[in-house]
């Protein structure tokens, strides 16, 4: 794996700042960028790093040796910088990537180790960094996905509405060897030199190159263009290396059947519970979509479509499991009505492509949990906040990769295979920790250990 960083540019929208020093030297909460990138990198385990630089090119390369005296930096120097883009920029670094996979990143960008990992471990050929979003400008580098993620446009005159989020600036690649024929001929053979290096990304696109986007999640990668953001990089910087308090609440006892009868809804609201759980599953009935139904797919419900979904209409089911089994939009509409929020279980891959419109209104109400990484990843991507459930101990290390692929904020953890090792890794990251299964005689004991909060059949 080599890094390739591009930082050639004169970055004039940053002046007065960049007057004296390149941009990517600028202190964002006290650690010049370049030097951030290079530790993240290096603490991901990426050490075979080139810095593509032109503008104040002597300063840059100054300033890593100082920083790095023992470390060896590949410098590429781009000395058309002023009147190119960042395409040729890449171009001149073909000879040092030869063959071997590519981390590609701008050098204006400011990320965590996670970002790094999400790409370091997607199981894509190709693919890039994005952040789902659907309130992008002008300015931002959009991205139009199929549903399997695989990027279809990427540019920035792209029509936000067609857009699933901004492509932040970070790449891999496992073969270079198609995108460099494409900044080739559009480079060398006509002449384009003022332009992103995503023109080329997307005529390769075009021509059959399977890029995918790589939902970032809860990892941390903002770019900076403009004194704004600068300012605002450092604000958010600076508050995350402050200690972030975590108060101890009073555990939150959820009944897993609760969100699956209405009349138990308001019932946990009188109780005082701020949190429900439910399961949700699709109806299919003669050959047709159905409706979507809060019911746990017991033996009462044993017919099943090739998908998993239930073969069963929504009137059989409530003939079979009781008339108060809530649609989702039922749901949804209690859940704001009794000032709830649910866990709401995806029993089946493909659940949440289906209702992804119905819940988007409603994602603060919400939290889609599921054990399938697909349907988490694809709920992330749609901006809902989202869960992982796991029946086993998982390691520090399990839980960051997991957590950095999938982009999940909640990590639900069955009550047999919590520690308090487990619970303080999580929490790291900024996860909220959830038991469930737990039974009546271990409450006590699983609180003490830090989790956030319990699911229970038997609340009290």
């Amino acid at each position: 794996m080599k890094a390739v960083i591009l930082a050639a540019g004169v970055s004039s929208r940053l002046r007065p700042h960049t007057d004296a020093l390149p941009k990517c030297l600028l202190p964002v909460a006290g650690v010049p960028i370049l030097r951030a990138a290079l530790e993240t990198l290096d603490a991901a385990g990426v050490h075979d790093v080139a810095i593509v630089s032109g503008y104040r090119e002597r300063q840059l390369r100054e300033a890593v040796r100082q920083w790095f005296p023992e470390r060896p930096v590949t410098f590429i120097s781009n000395a058309a910088y002023a009147s190119t883009n960042n395409c040729v920029s890449l171009l001149l670094a073909e000879g040092f990537v030869q063959g071997s996979e590519l981390l590609l990143l701008d050098g204006d960008l400011v990320f965590d180790r996670a970002a790094v990992h999400a790409l370091l471990r997607a199981p894509h050929t190709n693919c890039l960094a994005l952040r789902p979003a659907h309130d992008l400008g002008d300015e931002e580098m959009k991205a139009e996905l199929d549903a399997s993620l695989r990027v279809r446009v990427l540019s920035k005159d792209l029509d936000v509405a067609r857009a699933a989020g901004e492509s932040v600036g970070m790449f891999r690649f496992r073969s270079t060897r198609e995108l460099y024929e494409h900044l080739r001929a559009r480079i060398v053979d006509r002449g384009l030199v003022d332009e992103w290096y995503e023109a080329a990304f997307q005529e390769a696109i075009d021509a059959g190159l399977e890029l995918h986007a790589v939902p970032i999640g809860g990892a941390y990668v903002s770019e900076i263009d403009t004194p704004e953001d600068l300012a605002r990089v450092d604000r958010e910087l600076r508050a995350r290396a402050e200690p972030l308090p975590r108060p101890r609440p009073e555990p939150f006892w959820v009944g897993q059947a609760w969100g699956n009868d209405r009349r138990l809804l308001e019932q946990a609201a009188r109780m005082g519970e701020s949190r429900v759980e439910a399961d949700l599953m699709l109806c299919f009935s003669n050959g047709g979509y159905d409706g979507a139904l809060m019911v746990h797919p017991g033996p009462l419900l044993p017919a099943r479509t090739p998908e998993g979904h239930l073969a069963h209409s929504v009137a059989e089911v409530r003939e079979r499991c009781g008339a108060d089994v809530p649609r989702l939009e039922e749901l949804l509409a209690d859940l704001e009505r009794f000032d709830l929020h649910a866990f709401v279980e995806s029993k089946v891959p493909g659940t949440v492509a289906r209702v992804r419109e119905l819940l988007r209104p409603h994602a603060h109400r919400l939290t889609l949990i599921s054990f399938d990484g697909d349907e988490l990843r694809e709920a992330t991507a749609s901006g809902l906040s989202t869960g992982c459930l796991m029946k086993h101990r998982p390691s520090a290390a399990a839980i960051e990769a997991l957590r950095a692929l999938y982009g999940f904020r909640v990590l639900l953890l069955d009550g047999w295979y919590l520690s308090p090792s487990t619970i303080a890794a999580a929490h790291a990251l900024g996860l909220e920790v959830v038991a469930f299964d737990v039974p009546d005689e271990r409450r006590e004991a699983v609180r003490e250990m830090g989790v956030d909060g319990v699911v229970t059949v038997s609340p009290k």
